[in-house]
């Protein structure tokens, strides 16, 4: 047997103070009365337990020098050689990604892998080490390697799901660097497997991964792909990339509903056979911008991937001011876009409004006004350039 603290074994030195006690006699107080007739009596009562007294005070005298040795040896901490050689340093993944949401498994898949994890840490021997790890969109290490129980069930109870995809592989490399090639490492990771293996990296597998599933194929119709821009083309258009992927065994129908500023735009009948994708490019018109959400009206066991949403740009109305004598075309060129406010007039303004475009046709002023100026045609040279 070793100890981790040997000078704790100098406060057994207290046990002499505790004998010393224990041998001195306090001498009697002498006081004349004026019978002993009583006294006889009472001495020899105590004469018949006084074998019986001598013992009581020497077990008392022992049970305090135990309860000494106990302290000591507490505060020692005494270990042996095959618990050091046999201890454990494990590090704990657990998926918190979008898919750990499916209610396939009660109450979530989540919530199980949250239960489990607790059973691996109840099985920690003393002296085991144990690291917690979340897989969700970016690998965090949310306790570090602690053989405290209190604070590794904490660390669990305090981890929440993502809605970004899983990161196991990330999760597993940063894993076995906290192992550090110890010679009793162990992964554990609690997964629904939602992920493939990237070509190059390590193994997903070995002698230290130990791994719990989660859940099982379930019938799922998903958005994999949502996008939206502005149109480049037209100044009120907008354009949309959707894909939806049945991940099911068996063909399903749904539909496919897009809505702006919780307005309904367009719905789409879908009819996917098993693993089909469904992509469309869409064009719609809007110079209102907002919350665009695409939703698919199917129910399965994971609905956080029927709904996607993104933000789309408002179109802000321009006000332009033209400064020209009269050209028609010109006039066309702004009155085409249905986002300028057009404003002609044959001499420059007085004060620039804020926001507003001033363009100047052939005709060059003295003073420029504050603000976006444009310059057509100019007919005299200027500061600024030569005809």
């Amino acid at each position: 047997m070793n100890f981790s603290f040997a000078a704790a074994w100098y406060w057994a030195l207290l046990a002499l103070p505790i004998i010393v006690f224990y041998l001195l006699k306090v001498r009697l107080r002498r006081v004349p009365v004026s019978t002993v007739m009583f006294w006889e009596q009472v001495i020899e009562e105590q004469q018949a337990r006084s074998r019986w007294q001598q013992l009581r005070h020497w077990i008392s005298l022992l049970m305090q020098l135990l309860l000494l040795a106990l302290l000591v040896l507490a505060l020692s901490d005494p270990y042996f050689l095959w618990e050091v050689r046999q201890q454990r340093r494990v590090v704990l993944v657990v998926d918190n990604s979008a898919s750990m949401q499916a209610t396939d498994v009660r109450p979530t898949r989540l919530g199980r892998a949250k239960e489990m994890s607790h059973v691996v840490i109840n099985r920690l021997r003393f002296r085991d080490e144990m690291a917690v790890i979340t897989a969700g969109t970016q690998p965090r290490v949310v306790c570090g390697l602690t053989s405290h129980q209190r604070n590794l069930r904490a660390a669990i109870d305090g981890i929440v799901p993502t809605d970004g995809p899983t990161r196991v592989v990330e999760s597993l490399e940063l894993g076995r660097r906290l192992l550090a090639s110890h010679p009793n490492g162990e992964l554990v990771v609690l997964s629904d497997g939602g992920f493939e293996a990237i070509p190059g990296r390590p193994a997903l597998t070995d002698a230290q991964t130990t791994w719990i599933p989660l859940g099982a194929a379930t019938r799922n119709v998903a958005i994999t792909r949502f996008q939206v821009r502005r149109s480049l083309l037209d100044p009120l258009g907008y354009q949309v990339l959707v894909e939806v992927r049945n991940l099911s065994p068996d063909p399903v129908e749904s539909r496919l509903e897009l809505e702006l500023a919780e307005n309904l735009v367009d719905v789409w009948p879908l009819k996917l056979a098993a693993g089909e994708r469904w992509i469309r490019h869409i064009e719609q018109t809007s110079a209102v911008g907002g919350l665009l959400t695409a939703r698919i009206r199917h129910e399965d066991p994971l609905p956080l991937d029927n709904v996607a949403r993104a933000i789309l740009p408002s179109r802000r109305r321009q006000p332009v001011v033209l400064v020209t004598s009269g050209n028609r075309f010109l006039q066309g060129v702004f009155t085409v876009n249905p986002l300028v406010d057009l404003e002609v007039t044959p001499t420059p303004p007085s004060a620039a409004k804020p926001g507003v475009v001033t363009v100047f046709h052939k005709t060059i002023p003295e003073k420029w006004p504050a603000g976006d100026v444009v310059v057509l045609q100019p007919e005299s040279a200027s500061p600024f350039w030569e005809v």
